[in-house]
């Protein structure tokens, strides 16, 4: 059996013993190596660009990382890390594996998306949204992107052209980065699941997890200075946290699947934002952006 071959199976046994209520999982230096395969590369359209990466040809995501088990121990993947580490939810202490940020050039960062995406999430079938699904929704974006804005999943319109956050939400997304005083092509946008779930439904914990990798690979390549949760989905995966986005909202986190933390700034969805179109909704996201911006530039 060759090694992509072990690795592969050694994921899927993670995977599934998560899936079966077993959230500590034992990080020894093999299954953290398996755990954390190489990984390629995309973005929303154009390869290596700064906007939208085309449309098939443009997600995002990947990593690399070399294995460092308990002790400090190293060992063989390639350029990243990974080591463990607790962190509280909901009243119990759950194990997290952080890999190392890969510290990547922009022509690495690309390629690594790009290989990603056409050797793993294009064709993806790990959980049964791939059933439903027109086109996977990578992401797009810089890959040098300061800002990464997270949100849940695709709708209708991302699910047909392929890219995140492109209708009503979308429009509101893109008005909200021009308010920051950016472009759309300057920030990376992506999802926490990359497949359309049935008439646009929350992801269930099975379709979640299937997709957790892509994203934390996503991150760990790209590895921006802020990161911006819209919803409550998208700030409950990547925070490990059970409170509601009322909760979270308006406060600095910190994303610690990716070695140093990444500060996080839950907001709300623009879909919500639509639906409450309220004054005081309005400002309490437009101060949420505000923060992000003042932490951009420190």
């Amino acid at each position: 059996m060759d090694e992509s071959t072990k690795k592969r199976i050694a994921r899927q046994h993670v995977l599934a013993d998560k899936l079966m209520g077993l959230d500590a999982v034992p990080c020894d230096q093999g299954v953290a190596a398996a755990a954390v395969e190489q990984a390629p590369v995309v973005s929303g359209g154009v390869p290596g660009g700064g906007s939208v990466m085309g449309q098939q040809g443009g997600r995002m995501g990947a990593m690399s990382g070399r294995v460092r088990g308990q002790g400090g121990v190293s060992g063989g993947v390639g350029g990243g890390a990974v080591s463990r580490g607790n962190v509280q939810v909901g009243g119990g202490m759950r194990e997290l594996v952080a890999i190392d940020a890969l510290g990547l050039g922009r022509e690495d960062k690309t390629e690594r998306l790009r290989r990603m995406y056409e050797d793993e999430v294009s064709g993806c079938e790990k959980c049964g949204l791939c059933r439903g699904r027109t086109q996977v929704v990578f992401g797009e974006g810089d890959v040098d992107a300061a800002v990464m804005f997270v949100g849940e999943g695709p709708g209708y319109h991302e699910d047909v052209q392929g890219r995140p956050f492109v209708g009503k939400s979308g429009e509101l997304l893109d008005k909200q980065i021009g308010a920051m005083q950016m472009e759309r092509g300057e920030v990376y946008i992506a999802n926490v699941v990359k497949c359309r779930p049935p008439n646009n439904r929350t992801p269930v914990v099975e379709e979640v997890e299937a997709c957790r990798d892509y994203l934390q690979r996503q991150i760990a390549i790209i590895e921006p200075k802020v990161i911006i949760t819209l919803g409550g989905p998208a700030a409950k995966l990547l925070l490990d946290t059970t409170e509601g986005i009322t909760r979270l909202r308006g406060r600095w986190h910190s994303y610690r699947g990716v070695k140093p933390g990444i500060p996080v700034m839950p907001t709300f969805h623009p879909a919500y934002l639509l639906r409450q179109y309220t004054k005081e909704n309005r400002m309490k996201v437009w101060s949420d952006l505000q923060e992000a911006m003042k932490k951009v530039k420190e």
